[in-house]
């Protein structure tokens, strides 16, 4: 039997919680944020999980980012890149979501057990990963990882869906 998906999405908080808590030991003092990991538990929302919905063809396993990307282009749905609780693992991932936090995910024939991550308009999220031929998180608008830790995300980029997380 699977537990509630709010159980996975508590220990998908606590798991990020943990890498927070790890990676502030050495941060420099001039960065916001420790990781992206940290980013993430404070900038970020949850997802709820869902099957596939049937008009939606399942994409190309490893390539998340463009699948959801092409996705959220033709559909209007959200683009969102985080990380993904997928059989216990915590993965880098990228997938789609509704305005009320349901995510559609592309590229894994089942949903992750919990989703957290920085939704973004399509527009948005497409004129930076081919202007910069990297997923949002990695260079956003010619931020580096280091620039986004260090102070944030750029204004507007992250849309209004799914669950904030509320950091303890």
């Amino acid at each position: 039997m699977t537990a509630p998906a709010h159980t996975h999405e508590q220990h998908l908080a606590e798991l990020l919680t943990i890498r927070h808590t790890m990676g502030h030991e050495g941060r420099p003092s001039d960065f916001r944020y420790c990781s992206l990991f940290c980013l993430l538990l404070h900038e970020g929302s949850s997802f709820t999980p869902a099957p596939l919905p049937d008009d939606v063809e399942e994409g190309m396993p490893g390539h998340c980012w463009t699948e959801a990307l092409l996705l959220a282009e033709r559909t209007g749905l959200y683009y969102v890149e985080g990380v993904a609780l997928y059989f216990g693992v915590l993965i880098e991932h990228a997938w789609c979501a509704t305005a009320d936090g349901t995510a559609v995910d592309p590229t894994w024939s089942e949903p992750a057990d919990a989703y957290a991550g920085i939704p973004m308009e399509a527009a948005d999220a497409g004129r930076i990963i081919r202007g910069q031929h990297h997923p949002v998180l990695y260079v956003a608008d010619g931020m580096t990882v280091g620039d986004l830790l260090r102070t944030g995300l750029p204004e507007g980029l992250a849309a209004d869906a799914g669950r904030r997380f509320t950091p303890a």
